[in-house]
């Protein structure tokens, strides 16, 4: 059961484009968002 979860996970974030974030899968959606630290606030 968990290959076929992980398998179903894995579609779903990194292949499967997602309409409500403009036919972008989730993953590249995050990598548009991230927000670059100041250095002094990186730990």
């Amino acid at each position: 059961a968990q290959r076929i979860i992980e398998a179903w996970r894995r579609d779903y974030n990194d292949h499967r484009p997602h309409g409500s974030l403009g036919k972008l899968t989730p993953s590249e959606y995050v990598k548009t968002k991230q927000v670059r630290l100041p250095e002094a606030a990186r730990f």
